[in-house]
């Protein structure tokens, strides 16, 4: 991070190794914050999907990168986890298993809601399973902006909402501890019976922050692409003929 503000390219040198973004040598992943590559939905990187699903939403690019970061930390963009249901690793009060949905990891009366709010949207197929594809991962997004902006969250918040361009670094602490819940800087986590077990949340907010860095570097990618495809002339059919005839 250069003099306090967002700098993809120093983050992904400092944590990964290799060069920047504007680098000719490619970055790589995978080092201690255990960043992984990211499959495709529908031809899109799914990270840079579930950024996109969040600028529908009206977050600004810094929001949405950081709210990505931490979908990222929930499951690696994990296509099964995004659109299933799995075991949280942490216990309930009882040492009861709990039961997550979805790519920020809802559970118990969020889950519920989130289903409803779901099968509103039409993507839910019969069984209730969630349909993988983007309209899904809109309808996710569209779900947790609202939470996100009611009564109990908001308040929580508010360094998040008013500040909507600083360092997505600066938002870790408000969205990790008081919006997705987890264990933001705690060394142990419920195990079974009431007993505590280890957790290593400093490599959790590394993953974090080297799924932000990456999320950025994907959306500049695309960026470029989708910039030099709207500048250059593509040639019409006739042009392409007579060019080949030549």
């Amino acid at each position: 991070v250069s003099g306090g503000k967002f700098n993809p390219s120093d983050l992904l040198r400092k944590q990964h190794g290799g060069s920047g973004v504007n680098e000719s040598k490619p970055v790589q992943f995978g080092g201690a914050a255990r960043v992984q590559d990211v499959k495709s939905l529908d031809g899109k990187p799914l990270n840079v999907a579930v950024y996109d699903a969040y600028r529908k939403q009206g977050l600004s690019h810094h929001q949405a990168l950081a709210i990505t970061g931490e979908v990222g930390r929930e499951n690696d963009f994990d296509a099964k986890t995004i659109f299933g249901k799995h075991t949280d690793p942490a216990k309930d009060g009882k040492g009861q298993s709990i039961t997550n949905m979805g790519m920020l990891s809802w559970n118990r009366e969020r889950a519920d809601a989130l289903q409803a709010h779901l099968k509103k949207r039409g993507v839910l197929d019969e069984k209730g399973n969630i349909i993988k594809g983007q309209a899904a991962l809109d309808a996710q997004a569209e779900f947790a902006v609202s939470e996100m902006k009611s009564g109990k969250y908001k308040n929580r918040l508010s360094h998040f909402w008013n500040n909507p361009d600083a360092n997505p670094e600066s938002f870790a602490k408000e969205l990790g501890k008081d919006y997705v819940g987890w264990a933001y800087g705690q060394k142990t986590i419920k195990g079974k019976n009431g007993t505590r077990v280890p957790f290593d949340h400093q490599s959790h907010s590394a993953k974090v922050k080297g799924y932000v860095a990456k999320t950025a570097n994907d959306v500049q990618k695309k960026q470029a692409v989708t910039s030099y495809a709207q500048n250059t002339e593509m040639p019409t059919v006739k042009s392409a003929i007579t060019n080949q005839a030549e």
